[in-house]
Formats: structure tokens, C-alpha cells, sequence
């Protein structure tokens, strides 16, 4: 799959792709405005919580999965729900891939996969921090 920019532009793109990979499914879904809002949440939380500047994180990826929880052990097979996975290239965050896969355990939505340049400007901030 070839990139998409996640904008309102890009909307249908975007939707034709995720009907596409959950053509079959029912349960754990998404739509279009959960990809919207976890662009709006990272960019938030990684820039004003971890003050890490767009140039730093060229590069970085993110797999997300908006269903991540615990299922107790006589739930029969392993259920699955859409995972969607996003790179930040050029000032903006693209939407790379999206598919069906098992269930992550809570706690485990976001699957960073950082920069060298992002990861120095984490360990660099965080050596400023006062507790």
C-alpha cells in the first residue's frame, strides 16, 4: 500500500482502504475519525508532554490498536481487531498500513517505534525533568 497522508482531504482514500481490510469483519472495527484522532493524540502528547520537535521525529513509525484489552482464558480462539500503522514523514503523519490482527493486551495500544533523533530528544528532555 502506497502512503496516505492523513488529512481531511484524504478522507475516502483512507475509508476505501480500511473497508478493504475489514471487509469480512464485525467486531473491533474502525473508521476513518479513530485514525483522525490518534494522529491529534500523538502529535499532542509527543509534542507538549515529551516537547519532542517535528524535525526529531522524521521517521518514526507507530502501530496502533484501538481495541487492546484482556480477555479472560475461556474465551475460545483469540480474537482479532484492526490494527493501522502510521509513519511520520515530512511533517506529517501517513498512514501506512491497515489490517487484522490478534487482539494486543491492554495497556499496549500504541507500538512506538522511534527515531534516533526522536529517541535522543526523549532521553535529552527527560534528563531535565524535575521530580
Amino acid at each position: 500500500m502506497k502512503p496516505i497522508i492523513v488529512n481531511a482531504n484524504n478522507a475516502e482514500k483512507i475509508k476505501e482502504v480500511i473497508d478493504q481490510a475489514q471487509s469480512r469483519a464485525r467486531e473491533r472495527i474502525i473508521v476513518v475519525e479513530d485514525v483522525f484522532a490518534a494522529c491529534r493524540y500523538m502529535s499532542s502528547k509527543i509534542n507538549d508532554s515529551w516537547n519532542v520537535s517535528k524535525v526529531a521525529l522524521e521517521g518514526t513509525a507507530v502501530s496502533i490498536d484501538l481495541h487492546a484489552r484482556n480477555f479472560p482464558n475461556a474465551y475460545r480462539g483469540q480474537p482479532e481487531s484492526t490494527h493501522f500503522s502510521l509513519l511520520f514523514r515530512r511533517g506529517q503523519w501517513r498512514l501506512t498500513a491497515v489490517y487484522r490482527h490478534y487482539v494486543r493486551r491492554e495497556g499496549h495500544i500504541y507500538d512506538f517505534d522511534f527515531s534516533e533523533s526522536a529517541k535522543d530528544a526523549i532521553f535529552a528532555n527527560a534528563k531535565m525533568m524535575k521530580f
